[in-house]
């Protein structure tokens, strides 16, 4: 935060990040333009999913475009229900006169299965 230049960004990532130091150290210019940047949040955790999201589609995307991405996936997963289905049901008529629910994907009273074409209907 204290940085004044994109080279000192660098050597602080190599200073303190140096796991990530050759990877990030590409990007210093961008790292520095965006911890001066007016948006840049206050809040340490925040900081962190700012320059994350923000670096996320460099160089193919601005920043702004970035973060608008990782947003909108972001929501997208929160919107997925946790749910699924357990059983699906067809009611069938068979040629052995029984009328009702399939059992496994057949009758339930002359074994016949259901054909993979009959399973695609109109709509």
């Amino acid at each position: 935060m204290k940085a004044k230049s994109p080279a000192k960004v660098a050597r602080a990532l190599r200073v303190h990040g140096e796991p990530f130091a050759g990877m990030l150290g590409r990007r210093a210019k961008s790292i520095f333009d965006l911890i001066h940047d007016e948006d840049f949040p206050k809040r340490a955790k925040t900081r962190v999913q700012f320059i994350a999201d923000s670096l996320g589609g460099r160089p193919e995307l601005a920043f702004r475009s970035s973060r608008d991405v990782c947003d909108r996936e972001r929501k997208a997963q929160q919107r997925k229900t946790r749910h699924h289905i357990l059983r699906r049901e067809f009611y069938i008529v068979c040629s052995c006169r029984y009328k009702g629910p399939a059992k496994n994907d057949a009758c339930p009273k002359c074994g016949a299965e259901i054909p993979v074409g009959a399973l695609i209907g109109p709509f």
